[in-house]
C-alpha cells in the first residue's frame, strides 16, 4: 500500500476527524470505564453517520444521544429520573442542544410545550426504566469551549428544498424576482470552492454563512436553495442564524426525478446514488422541518406514467406564491413583470442539452499554458444574447487593478467598437484567438477576462489544448423571456438564429465546464448593479481566496 493510497482512505472515511472527536470527549469528560465510553460514542457515530462528527461532537450540555442499547452517553449534568424524547420537540430544545446531531426519525415525538417549558428534572432516585450511564461531575469549563452561535439575520429566510432535477435554482431565483428577495444557491458557492460532495458540513456552512453576511444592509429577505442537505447541517444552520421563516419542498415523485436525470443524461448509477442520498439524508431534514411546523408541501408533477410533463418555472413559481403568502405575503412584484405568463405544461419536446464526447479534466491534465500566452488567471465569461454581459465584463475591467478585457469576437472581423450585445457569436479559430491573446497590452495583466469563448465544441478543445485547465468560467444565466425582452430592437430572424446558436453550440460547452467543476452561475435576470456586485464577490473569493 502507498502513501497516497494510505492518505486516501483515512481522508475519504474522515478518520482523523472520528479520532480527534474521540480524544477530546475522554479528555473532557474522563470516564472510569473508557472502553464502554468509546463504545458508545461509536455506535452514536454510527447511527448517525461519519458526517455528523465535530471534534466538539460529545461536549454538549445534557449528553444528548442514546446508543442502540438504550443507554445516554455519560451527560455533563446529573440525569434526571425520566427521559426527555430523544426527538426534538421544538425549535427552542433543538437549538439549545448546541450542535447535537438530530436524532433518528423513528423515535417518539412529545409534545413542543412540554420540551420548552418542563422544569429541570430531580436527581435519579434510581426508579428510571431506562439505565443510565454513571454521573459525571459539570465541568465549569464547557461553557468557554462551546462557541458562541452568531448574530441571527435580520430578514427572512426561506429553504427551498428539492430532490435531484427538480429545478430548485431556477425556482429559487423566480421567487426571489417575484419577492424582490436576495437568492443564494449554494451550488454555485460549492463550484467556487470544491466539490460539494467533499465538503464537510463545517466547511459547507463556512460558505452559506460568509454569503450571508454579505446580504445588503436593506435586504428584504432571502431564499436559500441547496443547503442543508442532512439533519447535522440543520442544526448548524440554526444555530447560526437562530431563525428559518419556513421551508418550501418541491414535492416530486421519484420517477419523475429518475427521468429528468436520464433526459440530461446522467448516467444511472450515479442518478440512483444522488437519489438515495436526497432520499436517506435530506427527507429527514424535511420530517423535523414538518415536525416544527415550517415545511410547506408544493407536489408538483402528476402520479408517474399519468402523462404529466415537467412544470413550467413560471407555473411551479406561480404555485410556490399561492403557499408563500400565508407566511410573507403577496409578492412585491406581480408574475407579469418578472417572468412570462403561466402557461399550461408543455407537450412538445424539451429543450435538449447535448452532451460533448470531451472531458475538460482529462484533457487539460498534462496541458502546459503556451509561454507565448498570458500566465495570469484567465476568466471565460459566457452568456446568451442579450445577457449584458460585455457592459458587465467592462466594467469589472475598470473595478478591478490590473483585469484587461479581451472580446473573442474581434477575431471574427467586423466592427470591434459596435454594440458587442448586438455581435453575434460564432467559432474563433485558434490562430486568431492566440493573437489577441499574445498582444502587448496584455503583458503584466493580473487577469484576463475573456468574453464569448469558448461558444463551441471546437472552441473548448482549442482552449483546452492551448490555455490547459480553466481557472474560471462564469455563466450569465438568463431566462429566454428575458433575452427576448432585452433583444426585441433586432429583427427577429437574426434573434432566433443566435439563440439557437447558444442553445445548441454553446450550452453543450457550459455543460462541460460545469461538470469539470470549473463553472460558476450567476442569476442574469437581476440589475446590472446587482448581477456586477455578485461576480466582484466571485473574483474575491475564487481569484484573490478573499471571503
Amino acid at each position: 500500500v502507498t502513501m497516497a493510497d494510505a492518505k486516501e482512505y483515512i481522508t475519504k472515511r474522515e478518520i482523523p476527524q472520528l479520532f480527534e472527536c474521540l480524544m477530546t470527549a475522554l479528555m473532557y469528560h474522563r470516564p472510569t470505564d473508557h472502553l464502554s465510553f468509546i463504545q458508545e460514542c461509536v455506535e452514536r457515530v454510527k447511527l448517525h453517520g461519519v458526517s455528523s462528527v465535530r471534534w466538539d461532537l460529545f461536549l454538549e450540555e445534557g449528553g444528548g444521544g442514546a446508543n442502540k442499547a438504550g443507554r445516554q452517553l455519560p451527560p455533563v449534568t446529573p440525569p434526571g429520573s425520566s427521559r426527555a424524547s430523544s426527538r426534538a420537540g421544538s425549535r427552542a430544545d433543538f437549538v439549545d442542544k448546541a450542535k447535537q446531531p438530530l436524532p433518528p426519525i423513528g423515535a417518539p415525538v412529545e409534545a413542543a410545550s412540554a420540551v420548552e417549558k418542563a422544569p429541570p428534572p430531580p436527581p435519579s432516585t434510581g426508579d428510571s426504566e431506562a439505565p443510565v450511564a454513571p454521573q459525571i461531575e459539570e465541568q465549569p469549563q464547557a461553557a468557554e469551549q462551546s462557541k458562541p452561535p452568531a448574530a441571527p439575520i435580520a430578514c427572512p429566510l426561506v429553504l427551498l428544498i428539492g430532490g435531484p432535477g427538480s429545478g430548485r435554482r431556477r425556482v429559487c431565483r423566480e421567487l426571489a424576482r417575484r419577492y424582490d428577495f436576495q437568492a443564494v444557491c449554494f451550488g454555485d458557492l460549492a463550484r467556487g470552492a470544491t466539490a460539494k460532495d467533499s465538503l464537510t458540513n463545517s466547511a459547507a456552512l463556512a460558505l452559506l454563512t460568509d454569503a450571508l453576511g454579505r446580504l445588503p444592509a436593506d435586504c428584504q429577505g432571502v431564499f436559500v436553495e441547496g443547503f442543508p442537505w442532512n439533519e447535522a447541517q440543520l442544526g448548524e444552520l440554526l444555530l447560526q442564524v437562530q431563525s428559518i421563516k419556513c421551508a418550501l419542498l418541491l414535492d416530486f415523485h421519484e420517477a419523475a426525478l429518475r427521468k429528468r436525470l436520464e433526459d440530461r443524461a446522467v448516467p444511472a448509477d450515479e442518478a440512483a446514488a444522488r437519489l438515495e442520498k436526497f432520499r436517506s439524508a435530506t427527507l429527514p431534514v424535511c420530517r423535523h422541518l414538518d415536525d416544527e411546523g415550517k415545511l410547506l408541501l408544493l407536489p408538483v408533477d402528476g402520479e408517474p406514467g399519468d402523462g404529466a410533463a415537467d412544470a413550467d418555472v413560471s407555473v411551479v413559481a406561480g404555485d410556490a406564491v399561492a403557499l408563500l403568502e400565508r407566511v410573507l405575503g403577496a409578492p412585491s412584484k406581480p408574475a407579469a413583470e418578472t417572468s412570462a405568463p403561466a402557461a399550461p405544461h408543455p407537450t412538445g419536446p424539451q429543450l435538449y442539452i447535448r452532451t460533448l464526447d470531451f472531458d475538460v479534466e482529462s484533457a487539460t491534465e498534462s496541458v502546459e499554458r503556451d509561454t507565448d500566452l498570458p500566465a495570469c488567471p484567465i476568466l471565460l465569461l459566457l452568456g446568451g444574447p442579450g445577457s449584458g454581459r460585455s457592459a458587465l465584463c467592462r466594467r469589472l475591467a475598470a473595478a478591478f487593478d490590473g483585469f484587461v478585457r479581451v472580446d473573442a469576437r474581434n477575431a471574427l472581423g467586423g466592427d470591434s467598437d459596435a454594440d458587442s450585445d448586438n455581435r453575434p457569436d460564432g467559432r474563433v479559430e485558434a490562430e486568431a484567438l492566440r493573437r489577441l491573446l499574445s498582444s502587448p497590452a496584455l503583458a503584466g495583466a493580473r487577469c484576463v477576462l475573456l468574453e464569448g469563448y469558448p461558444t463551441c465544441e471546437a472552441d473548448l478543445r482549442d482552449a483546452c489544448a492551448r490555455l490547459g485547465r480553466p481557472d474560471l468560467a462564469v455563466l450569465i444565466d438568463c431566462s429566454e423571456t428575458g433575452l427576448l425582452a432585452r433583444l426585441a430592437s433586432l429583427p427577429e430572424e437574426d434573434v432566433a438564429a443566435r439563440l439557437r446558436y447558444f442553445k445548441e453550440e454553446t450550452l453543450p460547452v457550459v455543460r462541460s465546464l460545469d461538470a469539470a467543476g470549473r463553472l460558476s452561475v450567476i442569476d442574469g435576470d437581476r440589475s446590472e448593479e446587482a448581477v456586477l456586485a455578485d461576480l466582484k464577490a466571485l473574483i474575491d473569493f475564487v481569484i484573490f481566496n478573499r471571503r
